[in-house]
């Protein structure tokens, strides 16, 4: 009978905590969307890192190989960059057996493919040129918050 109790808290929590703390393993450490700037722990950015941001609601956090984009002072989407061609091992095993369901190609000064994956937690996109590869990834209810007051969040992406 105690234990109705702690199953019923843990249900109602459950929704909260997998919607904020989704925690995945990247270049060595670990990144946990919902996550404030100080909470991370890592230094894949530093205070006072922060880029310029054509959306005046995000705050985006520049490091090494790794963009972090916060909404509302909490981290909501990743973007790896990886140069010459390598590859993000930790983010190609999330696609692995995923097939797109979008495809898109860019032409700019460059040939870019778009290809955008959707798994039950994330949405990912990887675009592909000639010298890098750049993956973004946000967790699904995220964007679906975001897009209730912005709707023009990443929408080019996802």
């Amino acid at each position: 009978m105690r234990y109705k109790y702690l199953v019923i808290l843990i249900f109602l929590l459950l929704p909260f905590s997998f919607s904020l703390g989704q925690t995945l393993e990247l270049l060595g450490q670990k990144v946990t969307f919902g996550a404030t700037l100080s909470e991370q722990k890592n230094d894949f950015w530093q205070e006072g890192g922060q880029i310029e941001s054509d959306a005046s609601y995000l705050e985006v956090y520049e490091g090494e190989n790794l963009d972090g984009w916060f909404y509302k002072k909490r981290l909501v989407t990743l973007d790896v960059n990886m140069w010459d061609n390598k590859v993000c091992s930790e983010m190609e095993d999330l696609i692995i057996n995923l097939k797109p369901y979008n495809l898109y190609t860019i032409f700019n000064e460059v040939e870019i493919l778009y290809e955008i994956y959707k798994t039950n937690d994330y949405y990912i996109s990887r675009s592909s040129s000639s010298k890098s590869k750049e993956y973004t990834i946000i967790p699904v209810k995220v964007l679906e918050n975001i897009r209730r007051t912005h709707p023009e969040y990443l929408i080019k992406l996802f």
